[in-house]
């Protein structure tokens, strides 16, 4: 198992404190909901995209912002209260721009001002993507504010060459005007596969009460899913694989219970789940040994404990959008995790397992113009006292700053996964998961470490208030297989530059990257690829994934 430290090297600014005795603290009197449409008036009265775009688009309600506020009228000022309402209403994806403003009206009142200014949220897209060698076509069709009420509704039609893929998802953020949420997804699709057709199924329900507030004490959710698809292995190309049918159910219950203050608290999460899989054939072009596990029935009860230090929140640009705010919370949590299983085969062979998992997060500013964010996990099950199954994770992300409209990032990742009972894991590296300028599928195996090197250069250039960014980029590494041991002469790598595209009344803080890669390694790649895909592909708090859509 992974053991990972951190230690906080930085000295915190001060922080802005509300006066402890509530009764000297002025009373806040009234709250104004300034609301603003995606382009303000001046800029709407000068272009007509712009009146268009305001005008098929549903502006938020009032009481859709008001219901987000952690205070009210009689309140007590509490300037903790306000900061964490405003980076709340930034969070949403419906405003592109919120700012929470204290007014003083007389000794001992106060009014709170909110300014927000509404993000395009409307959706009709119909495009091609070519990325690792592969193209696919996507329609996407939705509403992520409808009527004004935060409520989002979407359909989304994505084409491959050997499948397509049907999905209707709808979220409802405050069920009936509580805190509880509701997500549900539909997915329908068609896999052609060695000759043959298939058709898959997913649905998924999950309703939730989240953690609001830094001070909020319980949180809870459950889930249902439904799955009735292919599991697919890749063999160095996305036309060699072997597949194997799968349906899947999958329950399951969090409760969470949180302690201590508002910058430092300990949290215990109760996870039950259960799971029942049942398998099919297997088949494909490729002949891959791939055992097919037997039909199992899973119970699991895990407890994960763990403590969270916040030093301050810091408001920060360019590092992962080319415009507006980008919230961090600069500290570090560690947590240990702890359970117990049964699992009946078909059969009959039942087996009690354990499990044991620690994990460790940290954002630090080493210096003035710098970030680095720490991750690690890991997680296993045991029987009869040798693991069952495994996976471990971690990464270190440095972000500088120290050059003007310029931010530097460089990562390293390393993850590695292993299943002994159930179907086997893979992981895959190519051009949308880390090494671009690679086919897709090109690498996968069970060990995984990934090398990236960016430099993003922020320009003025703006056209209809979308802004233009440029990256030089150099990736490196490799997955290899179980059983094989890690070579650093076994990496391959990469260099390349890109274009990049955002606009925060259309697209909030998200990015279209458009990169160009020269693969180093001639024998795995072709010669010069070009990828258009959503989301950077290091992000200063997640591992490099899967393209995002938004």
């Amino acid at each position: 198992m992974v053991l990972f430290c951190t230690r906080l090297l930085f000295n915190p600014p001060a922080l802005l404190q509300a006066d402890d005795n509530d009764a000297q603290a002025p009373v806040i009197r009234g709250i104004i909901i300034d609301r603003g449409q995606i382009y303000p008036e001046h800029e709407a009265e000068s272009t007509r995209l712009f009146r268009v775009l305001n005008a098929i688009h549903w502006m938020s309600r009032e009481q859709t912002i008001r219901q987000e506020l952690l205070f009210k009228e009689g309140d007590g000022l509490d300037v903790e209260l306000i900061a964490e309402t405003e980076r709340n209403l930034r969070a949403l994806s419906v405003l592109s721009v919120a700012d929470v403003l204290v007014e003083p009206i007389q000794p001992g009142w106060v009014d709170v001002r909110i300014r927000t200014r509404d993000a395009f949220t409307r959706r009709f897209e119909a495009s091609t993507s070519f990325v690792g060698g592969q193209a696919h076509g996507r329609l996407n069709v939705g509403e992520r504010n409808l009527f004004g009420t935060g409520v989002s509704l979407s359909y989304v039609q994505t084409r491959w060459t050997n499948k397509e893929v049907n999905r209707i998802q709808f979220f409802e953020p405050r069920v009936f005007g509580s805190r509880k949420s509701f997500f549900a997804r539909y997915a329908g699709g068609r896999v052609q596969s060695a000759g043959r057709d298939f058709n898959t199924v997913f649905y998924q329900f999950a309703l939730a009460r989240p953690f609001y507030r830094l001070d909020t004490r319980h949180s809870y959710g459950i889930s249902y899913v439904f799955d009735d698809g292919i599991d697919t292995f890749y063999n160095g190309n996305i036309d060699k694989t072997t597949e194997v049918e799968r349906k899947k159910v999958s329950t399951a219950l969090i409760f969470a219970n949180r302690w201590g203050t508002r910058f430092s608290k300990q949290t215990l999460t109760t996870s039950l789940a259960y799971h029942d899989t049942r398998y099919g054939e297997r088949f494909g072009t490729e002949t891959r040994d791939i055992a097919v596990p037997e039909d199992t029935v899973f119970w699991s009860l895990i407890e994960n404990l763990t403590h969270k230090k916040t030093a301050y929140f810091l408001e920060q640009d360019q590092l992962d959008a080319l415009e507006g705010v980008e919230d961090i919370e600069v500290g570090w949590s560690a947590g240990l995790s702890a359970g117990a299983g049964y699992r009946k085969k078909k059969n009959g062979h039942d087996r009690s397992p354990f499990f044991n998992g620690i994990n460790a997060d940290a954002l630090l500013l080493p210096s003035t113009h710098s970030l680095l964010a720490l991750h690690a996990a890991s997680f296993g099950r045991i029987d009869s006292g040798r693991y069952l199954a495994w996976e471990t994770e971690a990464f270190i992300h440095y972000y500088y700053q120290g050059f003007r409209e310029q931010t530097l990032v460089a990562s390293i990742a390393f993850d590695a996964v292993y299943e002994g009972e159930d179907l086997e894991r893979e992981l895959i590296l190519d051009e949308a998961s880390g090494l671009r300028g690679y086919r897709a599928k090109a690498f996968s195996g069970n060990k995984r470490l990934r090398l990236n090197v960016e430099d993003r250069i922020f320009t003025p250039f703006e056209f209809y208030r979308v802004v233009f960014g440029f990256a030089l980029f150099a990736d490196s590494g490799y997955v290899w297989k179980r059983g094989e041991n890690p070579k650093l002469a076994d990496l391959r790598s990469s260099i390349g530059f890109g274009l990049r595209i955002g606009s925060l009344p259309l697209i909030k803080n998200n990015v279209i990257r458009i990169d160009f890669a020269f693969p180093l390694n001639k024998d795995d790649a072709a010669g010069f690829s070009i990828s258009v895909s959503g989301g950077q592909l290091i992000q200063l708090l997640k591992n490099a994934e899967e393209n995002e859509e938004f």
